[in-house]
């Protein structure tokens, strides 16, 4: 019985470090998102902080991922929507996707078929989604994950439907 409850125990604690490793959310509502940085397909070095003063929408996705490639048109309809707007305390809307890949080439490919015609695209080569560096540390387990950025850096939400985002964005137009 002593075996039992040892291994209950350490199977709590184990699961407990689990969560808190990699299913807990790593950037809250309100908080400053972390920094992302890397290359760009034209070869330009980016970091996320290039975008103070914008609405952004951060999208960890990948050409290989069903559900990310149907959210695409959604995604190229709320750039189209808003790419040249100006908001009350923004200066416009962006859109950062970060790619978790295993083959670079594809994900190219994907960009060009699905359209995504916004400059900002960061590509990370990783095996799994929990091992990319860049995911764990906004905590994301799977994709799609979305994170909607204030223009001071700050997170205003996670995995927001675009209805949710449209009508966030629609009610901050400067009029």
């Amino acid at each position: 019985m002593n075996k039992i409850i040892k291994l209950l125990f350490f199977t709590a604690i184990i699961g407990y470090l689990g969560y808190t490793l990699y299913v807990k959310t790593k950037v809250s509502d309100g908080k400053k998102v972390s920094e992302i940085t890397g290359t760009l397909p034209n070869n330009t070095p980016f970091s996320l902080s290039q975008l103070e003063g914008n609405y952004v929408l951060i999208d960890f996705w990948g050409s290989w991922c069903p559900p990310c490639r149907q959210e695409n048109p959604k995604l190229v309809a709320l750039y189209d929507k808003y790419e040249n707007t100006v908001f009350q305390e923004a200066k416009g809307f962006e859109i950062v996707n970060v790619a978790i890949e295993k083959n670079v080439k594809r994900v190219h490919a994907a960009i060009e078929k699905d359209g995504l015609r916004w400059p900002y695209h960061i590509i990370k080569t990783s095996k799994l989604v929990l091992s990319s560096p860049l995911a764990l540390s906004y905590g994301v387990t799977d994709l799609p994950t979305k994170f909607l950025v204030a223009p001071d850096g700050t997170l205003i939400g996670r995995n927001m439907s675009f209805t949710e985002i449209d009508a966030y964005l629609a009610q901050r137009l400067k009029t």
